[in-house]
């Protein structure tokens, strides 16, 4: 089993894919095309160079508020991404339960619509969301003890850093753990159905 990890590099399928980036490819495509008219007419027609003009501006203003544009605008250097990681490796973990009771309301409200130049009043009918108790516990795991088992991040140098994905999660080294793990999430929800109750 490895104890490095590598980050995983983005093919332009992938991007296109993941972002919303079709909108710049079709404005690219387009722009070509004209260019090829332009070229084939031997520019005798000042409308389609005007044309071939107005799309390229369209094509500079989305390219301006491209989001890989904006993320690489907001890369972070590797020191600093390292530096970050490293501080979530080492802060302590915190294993909490949070239980929300709650019930809908109906409620009504007067609303004015248009139609054909006049306005008419309806009533509208909606549901609210109240939330009547809210608690939340925290599981103390000190006499057990942590690990962290994530691998070691090896960064490419030449390649700046735009996104980082984490995930997390545990597991318990034996069963006793797991077992008082699972008494004690289910005293705090027995507890909160009883206060409910009362």
């Amino acid at each position: 089993m490895s104890l490095q990890q590598r980050p995983v590099p983005q093919t332009l399928c992938g991007a296109l894919q993941k972002e919303p980036n079709c909108k710049c490819l079709v404005l690219s495509v387009l722009i070509y095309g004209c260019l090829a008219a332009v070229t084939w007419c031997r520019c005798a027609n000042v409308t389609k160079v005007a044309f071939m003009g107005m799309l390229y501006l369209v094509y500079l203003v989305e390219c301006y508020h491209s989001p890989i544009r904006i993320d690489l605008l907001h890369a972070e250097s590797q020191d600093s991404v390292l530096s970050k990681i490293s501080q979530l490796k080492s802060a302590q973990p915190t294993i909490w339960w949070k239980a929300v009771s709650y019930h809908y309301v109906r409620r009504k409200r007067q609303i004015t619509r248009y139609r054909n130049g006049d306005n008419y009043t309806t009533t509208q009918v909606y549901y609210e969301r109240i939330n009547t108790h809210a608690a939340t516990s925290f599981y103390y795991y000190d006499y057990c003890g942590v690990k962290d088992i994530s691998k070691e991040l090896i960064l490419d140098p030449k390649v700046p850093i735009t996104k980082v994905n984490l995930s997390k999660g545990f597991a318990f080294s034996n069963m006793r753990s797991a077992t008082e793990f699972e008494e004690a999430r289910s005293r705090f929800f027995a507890e909160q159905v009883r206060q409910i109750a009362s």
